[in-house]
């Protein structure tokens, strides 16, 4: 994990909890929207989620809870890096090309679509490579 980076973070970046939960910023500018002075650089954050979700939670602007009193806590925010993004690729060989034989590559965003893709009959083209999946950053 990353240390925490308010810029990113508000950027859309994930970020998590010391203790892998996901989180997500709600609100971080509340020192224009309140008079008490309590609330100047903090912000509100929504950590967890479904049945395991914490309610709204109240961090400094370092991604730190104010309120835990001890040097590293578990409710602690990091940045994350994105989850690897899947795709699937048809690879297809084609004497439609004209002359020249060739190579198709085709990509889908779910296996199920690159199979029923492969299905549809395209004259001159065979699929020689069907869902083939690849990760990409």
């Amino acid at each position: 994990m990353k240390p925490f980076n308010l810029e990113r973070a508000i950027a859309g970046d994930p970020i998590v909890t010391r203790d892998g939960r996901p989180a997500q910023i709600l609100a971080h500018d509340l020192s224009r929207r309140s008079l008490h002075p309590y609330f100047a650089d903090k912000m509100i954050v929504a950590v967890g989620s479904g049945d395991t979700a914490d309610p709204f939670l109240m961090y400094d602007l370092r991604g730190f809870m104010p309120t835990t009193g001890k040097p590293e806590s578990s409710f602690d925010l990091f940045m994350t890096e994105p989850a690897p993004t899947v795709k699937y690729v048809n690879i297809s060989s084609s004497d439609a090309l004209g002359s020249i034989p060739g190579k198709l590559a085709m990509v889908f965003d779910t296996e199920a679509l690159a199979k029923e893709h492969a299905d549809i009959p395209i004259p001159g083209v065979t699929v020689e490579h069907l869902a083939v999946p690849i990760t990409l950053p």
